[in-house]
């Protein structure tokens, strides 16, 4: 919701779509109030912000917002027994989390750079068609 809001009075202001992205993901990151959480979800609003920017909705930022929560509570909640078995400190046990949570972001977005790469997909069909002046997207 704040990010569709954060989106629209931006667009409506005409700010570029980049910096709308940035500067959404910035105040997503802000909003969780801890060092360590508004580190890496910063780079997962920059994510969350692409996917509202090429899907042109915030429902598939919203799914993939709400699938990061409840995989990152389970894993994180599994990782910090096991970290904590093993001997790990509190500064420890979130430097790792801290990083797993970047990788996972960095993860995806490689992802996503594979399939705009792909020819084969929508999405390189999408950009395609972009490039050589065609209809869709927010950028025309």
């Amino acid at each position: 919701c704040i990010r569709g809001v954060t989106i629209k009075i931006l667009e409506h202001s005409g700010v570029k779509w980049r910096t709308i992205v940035i500067l959404q993901a910035l105040y997503f990151g802000l909003m969780h109030f801890s060092l360590l959480q508004s580190t890496y979800t910063f780079f997962l609003g920059l994510l969350l912000g692409y996917f509202v920017y090429e899907y042109r909705s915030v429902k598939v930022s919203i799914w993939v917002h709400v699938l990061f929560n409840v995989l990152g509570t389970i894993a994180s909640a599994v990782l910090f027994l096991l970290l904590e078995a093993a001997g790990f400190t509190a500064a420890q046990q979130n430097a790792v989390v801290l990083f797993m949570g970047l990788a996972g972001v960095i993860m995806v977005a490689a992802s996503i750079a594979l399939l705009r790469a792909d020819p084969r997909s929508e999405t390189g069909r999408k950009k395609r068609m972009m490039q050589r002046g065609g209809a869709g997207g927010w950028m025309n």
